[in-house]
C-alpha cells in the first residue's frame, strides 16, 4: 500500500566533470511495482540504461533523462514505445545532432525539450517531431539557431521556448512560428534590441 502511494521519484546525483558521484548507476527494474508513478527524474545520474520494465509504468506521464552522459539514447528510447501515458520528454543537454527516431513513435507526447543541445539539427528534429499528433509544447531554448522554416510542419504547436538564443536571427525564428497559433512564447535572454509585428 505504501508504494502505491508514489506518484514522483527523482534520482539526481550531480553528476559532473567537477565532482562525480559514486551512485546512481542504475534504476532497479522492480520500479515498476510502483504502479501509480507519474513522474520520473533521473537527470544527472550515471545510469546507462532503462529498466526493462518502463513501459509496465501505466500512468507515467513525465520522464526527465537529459544531462546523462553514459546513457545510450537510441538504444534505450525504443524501451518508451507503448507507454501510453507518456505526455512530457526532457532530453536537454544530450549531445544530440539528430534526436532517436524512436521519439517519432511516442505518439502521447504532448510536451518534449531538447534544450542545450547545441550540435542538434533543428530541421531534422521537426520532420521527425510531426509524426506526433498530441505534440503542444516544444522546449529549444539554448540550442543556437534559427528555427528552420519546417517549424510550420508542427500545426498543433501553441507552446515554444526560444530562451537563450543570443546569436540566432530572432526575427526571422519569430516569422516563422507565426504560421502557428502560439499561445506562449519565452524568448528569455535573447538580448532583444528591437520590437517588430
Amino acid at each position: 500500500s505504501k508504494r502505491d502511494s508514489v506518484k514522483a521519484i527523482s534520482i539526481q546525483c550531480a553528476y559532473d566533470n567537477e565532482m562525480p558521484t559514486d551512485g546512481c548507476y542504475q534504476v532497479p527494474d522492480s520500479i515498476h511495482f510502483l504502479k501509480n508513478l507519474e513522474y520520473l527524474s533521473i537527470s544527472e545520474t550515471k545510469v546507462k540504461e532503462l529498466p526493462s520494465s518502463i513501459n509496465q509504468l501505466g500512468r507515467l506521464k513525465e520522464l526527465r533523462l537529459g544531462l546523462n552522459p553514459n546513457f545510450d539514447y537510441e538504444r534505450e528510447l525504443p524501451k518508451l514505445i507503448g507507454l501510453d501515458s507518456l505526455e512530457t520528454l526532457d532530453l536537454r543537454f544530450t549531445n544530440f545532432e539528430h534526436l532517436p527516431s524512436a521519439v517519432a513513435e511516442l505518439k502521447t507526447l504532448k510536451k518534449i525539450g531538447v534544450s542545450s543541445n547545441h550540435k542538434i539539427n533543428l530541421r531534422n528534429t521537426f520532420s521527425l517531431l510531426r509524426k506526433l499528433p498530441k505534440l503542444q509544447t516544444l522546449d529549444i531554448s539554448g540550442t543556437g539557431q534559427t528555427i528552420p522554416a519546417n517549424i510550420k510542419q508542427l500545426r498543433g504547436v501553441i507552446s515554444v521556448n526560444l530562451g537563450y538564443m543570443k546569436n540566432t536571427n530572432i526575427k526571422k525564428s519569430i516569422i516563422r512560428l507565426s504560421k502557428l497559433k502560439i499561445q506562449y512564447l519565452d524568448l528569455e535572454y535573447c538580448s532583444l534590441t528591437e520590437s517588430f509585428p
